[in-house]
């Protein structure tokens, strides 16, 4: 079987059945072959273009004349090469580097050769595919044509009469597994055609309609490694093997012709930005009240911005699109997190088809969407603005100085007749400019509406919209630029304002607040009021905006469904809050596995973060619990404890929080340590959670293990060296965990651990060792008078440094019998 076409009627299998023919007769496979198997690992475990360099090199600079025969032309591309890998890069560089299609073959007689088989190819006679396969199998290495159907350039987003669109690529067996290569894709791409079906309506065209024209678009020479060893999982949204070929899928799951048909239509560039689709996997989107959401994640803090075009199929629809539209104010494209959603609401039923750009320093096609529409939504108003940039806080905001935003969401609801602050943190100093936009309130009307002011650092921008009858959308924009600059200001961040109507006063004003604040009323309301509110929620329906009542975009029409997403949002936020590693497992993947993870993700994310501390607190503490109670009870005995014993107990019930004025008396530690039951110091450790520290219990256990390190306190006391090493990692996670992070922005409390200033634990009673090594104690006398400027830090090293920033005054005459250790009977310690 070759890998020319001839086209064959389809029999009643759902599938492609074809026969191929070529002028060489060349087979598609030869006998002897490995079967069919998925690779085991992935393309960019086996492959990386820089280290192929040098074989790319001299593969693209080998000489025409070595072409005139298959060994010779072979034994230069492989000479000095050992694996079959670089043997397979250097004959598939040098193909890419032949400009066949400019070629002069008028010579050439011998179509057995690699030239005469160029020229074939010119004839139209030929193709990639099969010539990679009679390349690679002249040098020992399997090669398979695979002959399918492929998405390529003369696709359309949507079409099911695909079955014309066919198309040759190879498998290659190298690193002990099969592996994709499409030639054609990775050395030709068609730039510029156009079937001429669409029609663009934007701010940005001369004309009020612009209507694409058809073109054959023009053939051009490419060198693009993407379709080098593809893995199977991203070429399958491109290319499908015909129904006989099912297993060079390469997939455990092989794909059916008519899931091929509904998947989305992705561009390579949607791969390389490691881009997730989590809303629908079709190509074909159905409108629900003229509503589509498509959401998308990215890794999480990525400088990608995205565009969008929004096109109208006029021939394909029974309405005609008014001129005065511009489809691009009826998307919206706002930022939550990791997550990116184009929120559509279409104004007039019929077929569109929805593009989507992205990148970093300039934008690529990623991802097609068509968007059937059997009934536009109702009153449908345009955005203000089309923004670049979207709505919502994104990496643009952070490039402009922004950071630490009250709101991360791009779309806020805001009771009609009530003003809304929002805060920024400035990274410098800067010049702000605030408006405030409408469809169609002239902006200098809405001057008085937005308010800003700068102070410490904080910016505070104040919008109040004037109380109204119906139900409006504003755009708040935010502007910035270096403090004395002459450049123009830049759009920093922009969020859509969804105005309630103002409230009915015959409407009982209970549930008013409810259809306001579903998503906020954990924590304020008792799971009573929750209850009440999922029963009530059936009467609430989604308003003609499109947006659901909790401020985020819905396409959920059902009362049911709204109701089974408050169940699972309260029993989500109930888990967190209980902060129980058990049921929030439950939680957890009970949300992950509904069909409103995308409405969920802010929680699902809180509770990961949530689950990944609970697990550390409880890694933490498995040491602990492995101490043997005749273990502790030596720790209890000590009648006078060694600094470094007393100093770990001390930081430890410092976490337990008890007062620091108790615990410099050694035997109330002791009486501590008496207690049993609920009161015991093991229970007490096993029911710790470090959200409950405040911040000076934080700083001053700092404080106090940063005097020593673990091999000083193992030294005095094996178990309390455990306990040094659990309260080291509390402070840590205090300081730099996720969940603790969000919890200080939130309360605005300080990141930064500050050391003392005058006050410093006075167990400081240590210097250097003797000139012989062995450590020697501070006299009373001699500590009475010190005064230093020094204080212990531990590096990273994990020993201690002396750090000349403070001075410490230490007064031994109080507590010297409790601190300090007689060296009459037992060993000297520093």
């Amino acid at each position: 079987m070759g890998c020319g076409w001839s086209r064959r009627h389809r029999s009643g299998d759902s599938d492609l059945e074809s026969s191929t023919v070529d002028v060489l007769q060349i087979p598609w496979i030869e006998k002897g072959y490995p079967p069919p198997e998925p690779p085991q690992k992935s393309k960019i475990e086996i492959f990386n273009p820089d280290d192929f360099e040098d074989i790319d090199r001299k593969a693209s600079t080998i000489p025409r004349k070595l072409a005139h025969s298959y060994s010779t032309l072979l034994e230069h591309l492989t000479l000095d090469l050992d694996t079959d890998l670089e043997k397979l890069r250097s004959v598939f560089t040098w193909l890419g580097s032949q400009d066949i299609h400019n070629g002069e073959f008028s010579k050439i007689t011998d179509l057995d050769t690699p030239l005469g088989y160029m020229k074939l190819m010119k004839a139209g006679k030929g193709s990639y595919s099969a010539f990679l396969a009679l390349l690679l199998r002249w040098i020992d290495i399997p090669c398979v044509i695979i002959y399918g159907i492929s998405k390529g350039f003369d696709y359309e987003v949507g079409d099911r009469d695909i079955y014309h669109l066919r198309n040759c690529w190879n498998a290659v067996y190298v690193e002990d597994s099969w592996r994709l290569i499409h030639p054609l894709w990775a050395f030709k791409k068609v730039k510029g055609f156009n079937k001429g079906r669409w029609t663009l309506n934007t701010d940005r065209t001369k004309k009020e309609k612009f209507m694409e024209r058809p073109s054959e678009g023009t053939e051009i020479r490419a060198a693009d490694d993407f379709y080098f060893l593809i893995d199977p999982e991203i070429l399958i949204y491109m290319c499908r093997p015909a129904v006989d070929m099912s297993a060079w899928q390469l997939l455990k799951k092989p794909l059916s012709f008519e899931q091929f048909v509904q998947a989305p239509f992705f561009r390579q560039r949607y791969f390389l930005y490691e881009l997730e689709l989590l809303s629908e996997p079709k190509c074909i989107l159905q409108a629900k009240n003229g509503c589509v959401e498509i959401v998308f994640s990215c890794p999480e803090n990525s400088p990608m911005v995205f565009a969008h075009e929004l096109f109208y199929d006029k021939r394909a629809s029974f309405e005609d699109l008014p001129s005065s539209l511009k489809l691009e104010r009826f998307v919206i494209m706002s930022t939550k997190q990791d997550k990116r959603v184009f929120f559509v609401r279409l104004p007039v039923s019929g077929i569109y088809k929805l593009r989507i750009y992205g990148g970093v320093t300039r934008l690529f096609h990623l991802c097609d969407f068509r968007l059937d529409c059997d009934k536009a939504v109702s009153r449908c108003r345009p955005l203000p603005v089309s923004s670049t940039i979207g709505f919502g806080f994104t990496q643009r905001a952070r490039q402009c100085g922004l950071d630490y935003p009250s709101e991360y969401s791009g779309i806020i609801r805001i009771e009609a007749g009530h003003g809304k602050i929002f805060n920024f943190q400035m990274s410098r100093d800067l010049e702000v400019q605030t408006t405030v936009l409408h469809h169609n309130i002239d902006t200098d009307e809405l001057k008085r509406c937005i308010k800003s002011k700068v102070k410490d650092k904080t910016i505070s921008v104040y919008v109040s919209i004037p109380d109204q009858a119906l139900q409006e959308e504003y755009v708040m924009q935010v502007f910035t630029r270096d403090r004395g600059s002459r450049d123009k200001f830049r759009n920093a961040i922009n969020y859509l304002l969804a105005i309630d109507r103002r409230p009915d006063p015959l409407e009982n004003n209970r549930e008013w607040r409810m259809r306001l604040n579903l998503r906020d009323s954990f924590g304020q309301e008792t799971i009573a009021d929750f209850e009440h509110m999922i029963q009530s929620c059936d009467t609430f329906t989604s308003d003609e905006s499109g947006f659901s009542d909790s401020g985020k975009t819905e396409t959920t029409g059902s009362s049911m469904e709204r109701k089974n997403l408050l169940v699972l949002e309260r029993d989500l936020k109930a888990a967190i809050h209980r902060r129980q590693l058990q049921s929030l497992n439950k939680s957890l993947e009970v949300a992950k596995h509904s069909e409103y993870t995308v409405h969920l993700d802010y929680l699902i994310k809180e509770g990961e973060e949530v689950r990944a501390q609970l697990r550390r607190l409880k890694r933490y503490l498995n040491h602990v619990l492995e101490i043997k109670q005749a273990t502790l009870s030596e720790i209890h005995k000590y009648q006078h404890p060694l600094p470094p014993i007393h100093a770990t107990m001390m930081a430890t019930y410092l976490l337990l929080h008890e007062k620091e004025h108790d615990l410099t008396k050694w035997h109330y530690i002791q009486n501590l340590m008496r207690r049993v039951g609920k009161e015991s110091l093991i229970y007490r450790l096993m029911d710790f959670d470090v959200l409950h520290l405040n911040q000076y219990t934080v700083d001053r256990v700092q404080e106090i293990i940063k005097l020593y390190n673990e091999e000083m306190v193992q030294t005095c006391s094996a178990a309390a060296a455990i306990f040094y090493v659990w309260c080291q990692n509390i402070v840590i996670e205090a300081v730099i965990s996720p969940t603790r992070n969000a919890f200080r922005r939130k309360s605005g409390v300080s990141m930064k651990l500050p050391l003392p200033q005058s006050k410093v634990f006075p167990m400081q009673l240590f210097k250097r060792k003797s000139p012989e090594g062995s450590p020697t104690p501070m006299s009373a006398e001699n500590h009475e008078e010190a005064q230093t400027s020094e204080t212990c830090q531990t590096s990273s090293s994990g020993q201690l440094t002396a750090h000349k920033t403070l001075t410490v005054q230490l007064n031994a005459t109080s507590n010297q019998n409790s601190f300090r250790r007689s060296t009459k009977g037992g060993p000297t310690f520093y």
